[in-house]
């Protein structure tokens, strides 16, 4: 019950790859609130309502959105895929590329100015734990941020991950 809240999980597949993905939990919790509001909005404004076809149209998306990193460890390759299930996106880079991995207590303190997650404002809070990707060429890339108190489980998937990929985990 302890990681009911955590938004990412590690897992790993029958292939030998390692994904960390948003929880299906979370997909259950976006799912609930997406229904919840719809029916107060349904019974306040009305079924046709504009407001309420806008957020019918809308909603579904945060349950087919899709964010994972995969440690295609059989392959050599991280991969990762974003966007709406049918639609995402995907890029990739070599395993050879990623130097370590790093986990903090305090990610906005430890977050790079160059990280792309770093430009999107409000993403990271002040104490939120999160687990981030060194590369070779000293640039890092941020797999994801959660709340502090998640701290222990992130170190947990960090390590597991750097074990998976024979890579350094470090604290920052």
């Amino acid at each position: 019950m302890k990681n009911l809240f955590l938004m990412y999980t590690l897992s790993r597949k029958k292939d030998g790859a390692m994904h960390v993905a948003m929880s299906n939990k979370i997909r259950l919790v976006y799912l609930a609130l997406s229904t919840a509001l719809l029916v107060v909005l349904w019974r306040v404004l009305g079924a046709w309502h504009p407001l309420l076809i806008a957020f019918m149209v809308v909603l579904p998306f945060t349950v087919i959105a899709e964010d994972r990193w995969i440690f295609d460890i059989p392959h050599g390759y991280l991969r990762r895929r974003f966007g709406l299930i049918m639609f995402a996106k995907t890029w990739h880079l070599p395993l050879e590329e990623i130097a370590g991995l790093e986990y903090s207590k305090d990610l906005a303190a430890a977050i790079d100015q160059a990280d792309p997650l770093n430009r999107i404002y409000g993403t990271v809070g002040h104490k939120d734990a999160g687990l981030r990707i060194r590369l070779m060429d000293g640039r890092s890339l941020t797999l994801f941020a959660a709340a502090g108190k998640h701290f222990p489980l992130v170190k947990d998937q960090a390590l597991t991950l750097a074990e998976a990929i024979n890579r350094p985990a470090t604290e920052v």
